[in-house]
């Protein structure tokens, strides 16, 4: 079996990066053992030790890093971290390409004790923090190894990452992007825009690159639509709420459905699993909805997957100012719950591609509250007859499952490593 080794910064108990842990699951089924070098947890806010199931068969070497945020406990209360965003923001802007880069000498040094004691064959980064492109770099040069670069986000291009960069710091992260991604053996996104804007930052034709899309893991949901009714028709959110993804128009549909329908009020509830702020809360009261909406903070995978299922449908939101590369992870695991999805979203951006395409559920823009009302309105009287009209497309599906996915970074990764003549050192 061929080794990986595998840069991942945000490793369980951290949880949110579900990907990677999907990838080390899977990927010994594929002939690859992954190596993972991951720092000591610490400065956790998204505290999850239910990933760890998923974790078996991997090696994992944990080094120090001088992060900020390690300077903290070892686990954060996540509603105090969402509170201080902007102080946080405003340290971030002390360093380039982020607040990651600490990380770099102690994640080479890993991995050059490791490949003199066992050698591994090739080498995957993902992004953000885009501070392990940079470590991936420097092991390849070390090392002659294989390197793919994996971008879940837009590192220079328009996002709400970047946004408020200066002039400056933006083209000095183009530049060190553009350096990375004419080195890397290949690079991998997760979704097309990504990957087209990278060649405009200096990705070469020649190298090797494809779409390896965010997915969902079919073993999470053992109980998939076998779950008893619900004696109430229960919507869901799973997912951060932030200066751009907010309940508004979610609230503002549920008070328009009651001054249409007030006694439909007593049958519904809204569920939102995640990190929120205050000022979610005051939306609510202002709007005479809070005691329809149950704020539930950050959860584990596990509790999240049990809320999925439980719930009747599903909804989601991109704000319009997060750019046309936004494809938030949440959305492919409501893909595997298997329930309508309303999704509050620019009409452009990839997430309602993905609904389309998979026939899964009805895009509206991000502030229609009316046509939102009106969905809602009508699942509902569907849900009291037990005939809620939803016909997902299992082909289109399919190419979402985490094992195809896993499967596809294999054949990558076996192609890339087909002549090996890289020495050892």
């Amino acid at each position: 079996m061929k080794r990986l080794l595998i840069l991942n910064y945000y490793h369980p108990p951290q949880g949110g990066v579900h990907r990677i842990v999907k990838f080390i699951k899977y990927l010994p089924d594929n002939n690859w053992q992954p190596v993972v070098i991951a720092p000591y947890p610490r400065g956790i806010y998204r505290y999850d030790d239910s990933l760890s199931k998923d974790l078996q068969q991997s090696q994992v070497f944990r080094t120090p890093s001088l992060d900020p945020m390690h300077l903290s406990f070892s686990r954060l209360d996540p509603q105090t971290v969402s509170r201080h965003r902007g102080f946080i923001g405003f340290i971030n802007n002390f360093f380039i390409p982020d607040n990651k880069i600490g990380w770099v000498p102690f994640a080479v040094q890993a991995a050059l004790k490791i490949f003199r004691q066992n050698p591994f064959d090739a080498i995957f980064s993902s992004a953000p923090p885009f501070s392990s492109h940079l470590a991936g770099l420097f092991i390849k040069r070390l090392v002659d190894r294989p390197l793919i670069c994996d971008f879940r986000d837009a590192w220079s291009q328009p996002n709400t990452l970047n946004r408020g960069y200066s002039s400056f710091r933006l083209q000095l992260n183009r530049n060190i992007e553009g350096l990375v991604v004419k080195q890397a053996d290949m690079i991998t996104a997760i979704n097309a825009p990504i990957l087209e804007g990278l060649q405009n930052i200096g990705l070469k034709k020649s190298t090797a690159n494809g779409i390896l899309p965010q997915g969902f893991d079919p073993l999470d949901f053992p109980l998939n639509n076998t779950r008893p009714r619900s004696d109430k028709f229960t919507i869901a959110y799973t997912g951060s709420l932030t200066k751009y993804r907010r309940i508004d128009v979610l609230a503002r549909a549920f008070r328009e459905l009651l001054k249409r329908k007030q006694h439909l009020a007593q049958n519904i509830r809204i569920i939102v699993a995640g990190v929120y702020k205050s000022e979610d809360l005051k939306i609510a009261r202002h709007l005479g909805v809070s005691d329809y909406f149950e704020f539930r903070g950050h959860l584990a995978h596990n509790r999240v997957i049990e809320i999925l299922e439980e719930a009747t449908i599903l909804w989601f939101t991109i704000g319009r100012e997060e750019g046309p590369t936004v494809s938030t992870s949440k959305v492919y695991e409501y893909l595997g719950a298997r329930k309508p999805i309303l999704a509050s979203v620019p009409s452009f951006s990839p997430a309602a591609q993905l609904i389309s395409e998979t026939s899964t559920g009805t895009v509206l823009e991000p502030d229609d509250y009316l046509g939102l009302a009106d969905l809602i309105e009508r699942l509902f009287h569907q849900w009291q007859t037990n005939r809620i009209d939803f016909r997902p497309d299992a082909k289109a599906l399919q190419k979402y499952d985490r094992r195809l996915i896993a499967r596809q970074l294999a054949v990558h990764l076996d192609r890339l490593t087909a002549e090996d003549g890289a020495p050892n050192i």
